[in-house]
């Protein structure tokens, strides 16, 4: 059954440079609805997509980068940038890259970009009314993948996983649990680890390990969600300890964790 939420105004009036919002964990994709503050510069291991729904945000793509304000951006894995939220009221779309509709948004190594603003006039209004009223977790689903779908026809995208990458994510799928060794991995899809690891990461935007340890990452996420303590979602996940769970979290969602889990709410599709 779905799950409602409603996200108050005066809630996010109460503290305007937090983030303070609702996060949807969706069955791949992760949805965020709320005010936003600043994060550190970090790289996501997913594919971002930044819509300001109210205001506008600041991006900076690097230590030494210019500011750029935006109201919307598409950033790829892998790309180090800083959010500037300034208080405003946005959406954030998190994409894995493993995902056919991800790969066919960010491809050929293309850097942050905007979004086409003819889609942006779409989708805006929608999520306004869902920020404001609420949506429950398959509303969340459909407008991730709506949106996605509309992105590909916008921007004439076409990249496709090769058959051994496919088969590579869909072990790691199969044994969320289990430590691959790279001689494992090569050699169930015929390659020297060498070529695994170039094509790999052409295709995906990351080296294995790090997909791995996005994996990781997103169970922790989800433990944390269901209530887990920050010690037992790290030691779920098979981080060492929440140290370990703390820095990774800073490093690739630019912010502790606390400051997601102090002030939002989670609502979460699987386990």
């Amino acid at each position: 059954m779905s799950q409602q939420h409603t996200l108050s105004q005066a809630a996010t009036a109460h503290a305007p440079e937090a983030w303070r919002g609702t996060v949807f964990l969706l069955e791949r994709h992760s949805l965020y609805l709320g005010a936003a503050a600043e994060t550190s510069l970090h790289a996501s291991h997913e594919v971002k997509v930044c819509v300001a729904l109210r205001g506008s945000f600041r991006l900076r793509t690097g230590h030494d980068a210019r500011w750029l304000t935006c109201q919307a951006a598409i950033i790829p894995p892998g790309q180090l940038h800083q959010l500037d939220g300034r208080g405003a009221q946005l959406s954030l779309f998190y994409f894995p890259p493993e995902i056919h509709r991800a790969q066919r948004v960010v491809y050929s190594g293309r850097p942050a970009h905007p979004v086409p603003p003819e889609l942006l006039a779409r989708f805006a209004p929608r999520l306004r009314r869902y920020l404001d009223d609420g949506c429950d977790t398959g509303e969340a689903a459909e407008i991730c993948l709506s949106f996605t779908d509309e992105l590909i026809a916008a921007t004439g995208s076409r990249v496709f996983l090769d058959g051994r990458i496919a088969e590579t994510l869909a072990s790691f799928q199969a044994a969320p649990d289990h430590l691959f060794t790279a001689a494992q991995i090569s050699a169930a899809v015929a390659l020297s680890p060498g070529r695994l690891a170039h094509l790999f990461r052409a295709q995906i935007g990351m080296p294995v390990r790090e997909y791995l340890l996005y994996r990781r990452l997103r169970r922790a996420v989800l433990r944390m969600a269901g209530a887990d303590s920050l010690t037992q979602a790290a030691h779920e996940a098979g981080f060492a300890d929440s140290s370990h769970l703390s820095r990774t979290f800073r490093r690739t969602v630019g912010l502790a964790p606390s400051s997601l889990t102090r002030n939002s709410r989670f609502f979460r599709v699987g386990t």
